[in-house]
């Protein structure tokens, strides 16, 4: 059911459409995290560029997930954006290396910001 909201903005009884980062952090405040990362990557397929507050959720179902190998794609993804000195970007980074327990990552992160 949480995909197909995924697959198109979700929209209320009087048809004013949500836009996606509001359903990412309905998926976060509920703890679908996958769902959270599914609707992230449905979002970039569509061509809509994310800013700082969809990378920030998306690096928050990472390190919900403990999913190590998004959480370096994303990272990557931070450092060749216009985000790479965002504060909220760069908190959500480090909560997520450090949750998921890469110390050394987090290290790099007060080192290069």
């Amino acid at each position: 059911m949480t995909a197909g909201y995924a697959k198109k903005e979700l929209k209320n009884r009087r048809g004013i459409l949500f836009p996606g980062i509001l359903l990412l952090q309905v998926f976060l405040q509920n703890s679908l995290y996958l769902n959270a990362l599914q609707n992230f990557i449905l979002m970039g397929r569509e061509g809509k560029k994310p800013d700082q507050s969809t990378l920030a959720c998306s690096l928050s179902a990472c390190a919900n997930l403990a999913d190590l190998q998004v959480s370096k794609q994303l990272h990557e993804f931070i450092l060749k954006s216009d985000y790479i000195n965002d504060l909220f970007v760069s908190h959500a980074q480090i909560a997520m290396y450090t949750k998921g327990g890469i110390v050394e990552s987090t290290e790099q992160m007060f080192k290069d910001n």
